[in-house]
Formats: C-alpha cells, sequence, structure tokens
C-alpha cells in the first residue's frame, strides 16, 4: 500500500454508527457550505453531480466557513448543530487526534453512499503559494467488501482499498481519488481534516 496509510485500528464504531443511523432523513445535506461554490478540479461534466452528491449525503459536524463566509473567531466555534447530536464521535476523533500527534482538528463530516453511486475521481486543491496545513482522514463506519475507494497518483500507480470499518485511514487528497459502492448497503464514513505539526 503506497497511496493510503493505515494510522489507527481497533476503533468501535457501532455506538456512533447506530446514531448516525437514526439521525432524521431530513436534516442530511441541510448544511452546505463546505460544497457552496468550490470547484472539484478535472471531474468534467461530472463536477455538478459531484457536489449536489456531497451536498445531499452529508452531515457536517464541523467546518470552519458558513453560507456568509468564514467563521472570524477561531476554532472554537467550528462545531455544528450536529456535533452535539451525533455524541459518540467525539471519541473517536480524540483517539484519532492523539493517534497522528494532530495539532487542530478542522472539517468533520458524516458521508454516505447508496448502493450503485459513486464519487467521481476528482482532486482537492490547496491556493497557489498557501501551505498545506490539513491532512485528510477517514473512518470507515459502514462499508461493504463491495466498496472501493480509489487513488491515482501522477506517475500512473493507481490502488484500489477496501476501507475496513473501524480503521483509521489517511491519503494524499490532492491526488486523484474515487469511491464506488457496489455493494448492496448504505456506506457511511467520518472524514476529518487535521492540521498536523
Amino acid at each position: 500500500m503506497r497511496l493510503f496509510r493505515k494510522v489507527l485500528d481497533g476503533i468501535d464504531v457501532d455506538p456512533l454508527l447506530a446514531q448516525v443511523k437514526a439521525y432524521p432523513a431530513d436534516l442530511w445535506g441541510v448544511d452546505d457550505a463546505w460544497t457552496r461554490g468550490k470547484h472539484f478540479p478535472g471531474t468534467g461534466k461530472g463536477n455538478a453531480i459531484l457536489k449536489a452528491g456531497l451536498a445531499k449525503n452529508n452531515v457536517v459536524l464541523r467546518y470552519n466557513k458558513t453560507p456568509a463566509g468564514l467563521i472570524p473567531d477561531g476554532t472554537k466555534h467550528w462545531d455544528r448543530p450536529p456535533m452535539a447530536v451525533l455524541t459518540e464521535a467525539r471519541p473517536i476523533l480524540d483517539r484519532l487526534v492523539t493517534a497522528v500527534r494532530g495539532r487542530t482538528l478542522g472539517r468533520v463530516i458524516i458521508s454516505r453512499m447508496e448502493p450503485g453511486e459513486e464519487i467521481v475521481p476528482h482532486i482537492h486543491t490547496v491556493q497557489f503559494g498557501l501551505p498545506r496545513i490539513f491532512h485528510t482522514f477517514q473512518i470507515p463506519l459502514q462499508v461493504d467488501k463491495d466498496v472501493i475507494f480509489g487513488c491515482a497518483d501522477s506517475d500512473g500507480t493507481v490502488e484500489e482499498l477496501w476501507m475496513r470499518p473501524g480503521g483509521g485511514y489517511t491519503f494524499d487528497n490532492l491526488k486523484y481519488h474515487w469511491v464506488l459502492n457496489e455493494s448492496h448497503r448504505r456506506r457511511y464514513a467520518l472524514m476529518v481534516d487535521i492540521e498536523i505539526p
């Protein structure tokens, strides 16, 4: 495994998964600040589909922007209302930050994918000239073996991985990556950005 790295194992995801499954359906996709106006380079016609899918299939627990812009007074106000409801996320986040020796917890999102859905190949960007601050991690909550996460390097290397629930994984999201749910169940994952010193 060259493009993915496992950073944590043995996480009990069942309590959080139970809360996520009980979370009201009409509250998924309510907070779309993190996809609003965002460009996903290289996705072509899939760009609009990707943005729409990301917005409707996520619950934002933590983020530094509102539809009106950046939250002005630091990370203490990044938590969104779902963080107070999906309380089982906090011990997982604390454990992950400790395991990777993180400095600051950034964006936290619960993502779901229906059977047959895909997130098309895309990359995340850092504004030219600015340093990369946050690194992305994933904690699979419910991910069957027929859910494939792929990543491609500029040298032509392609890796596809089944992210086993209860593990913590990282990859370089500045490289093309994608997800395909070919299973018969929803896929749920916890996406986390952490500042690494």
